[in-house]
């Protein structure tokens, strides 16, 4: 009689210990598949391709960082250091642009635009208009025939004309090849000159438009004979005014 109560009892324990020993089994199989293989958005499929392998994390105070390898989110093989496949959400900052925080993004709720921290500065990186509202910088401004803007015609010292059909740039000096660009037409601005040798002559001049430079004709006079009889040679001399700006793209 006590041999078959003890028989029943250890059956008893037996089964419970085995049913304890399966399910410790099977959460430690879990651990270890969930340690190893991760998927984006469901259970895990697949073990990350080589080199994108779960690595330790250093915990240093409030910051968790990794010194190698690349993160990924919605894909096991992350290109870059950081590789979504799928919408970012960026919030705003309140972060002062400094030599710290350079490089730095944030999407400005109020003004609608997304901004960066070029240094010093919150600029706009983006908008729907010419990209100068937010504070941005609008793109460069094109001459005529696209060669060069209106930022390098100022940098030389220059001013932006538009004569209703073009817009370019009035330099001082006598020459648009002196800064390596080209002259538009006539247009300048002359000076009267005058030109003296056994005769003189003096130019015109004109204000800033497409005109012609202003000439004038002047000689020398060389003694000599012709045919037994002594008369003076004239050699004739072209006087040119003297350009003071020029208009070039």
């Amino acid at each position: 009689m006590h041999s078959k109560k003890l028989k029943r009892f250890l059956a008893k324990k037996f089964v419970e210990l085995a049913g304890i020993f399966f399910a410790l089994l099977f959460m430690l199989a879990g651990i270890v598949y969930a340690y190893t293989t991760w998927a984006p958005g469901g259970p895990p499929q697949a073990a990350p391709s080589e080199g994108n392998v779960k690595l330790s994390w250093t915990n240093d105070g409030t910051n968790v960082y990794r010194v190698s390898g690349n993160v990924g989110i919605g894909t096991m093989n992350p290109e870059a250091k950081f590789h979504v496949e799928g919408d970012i959400k960026i919030g705003n900052s309140s972060a002062t642009c400094n030599a710290t925080t350079e490089g730095s993004i944030r999407y400005n709720s109020t003004a609608k635009d997304l901004e960066f921290c070029d240094g010093s500065d919150w600029m706009t990186a983006g908008s729907s208009d010419d990209g100068s509202s937010g504070g941005g910088t609008p793109p460069p401004t094109y001459l005529v025939n696209s060669q060069h803007t209106e930022n390098q015609c100022t940098a030389l010292g220059g001013t932006v004309y538009d004569n209703g059909t073009n817009t370019f740039c009035r330099l001082s000096g006598a020459s648009c090849t002196t800064y390596g660009w080209a002259q538009l037409n006539n247009w300048s601005t002359t000076a009267n000159t005058t030109c003296t040798l056994s005769s003189s002559c003096r130019t015109g001049s004109h204000p800033f438009s497409n005109k012609v430079v202003e000439s004038c004709q002047y000689f020398l006079r060389i003694p000599g004979c012709t045919s037994g009889m002594c008369n003076d040679i004239k050699q004739y001399n072209t006087c040119y005014a003297t350009r003071t700006e020029v208009g070039c793209y």
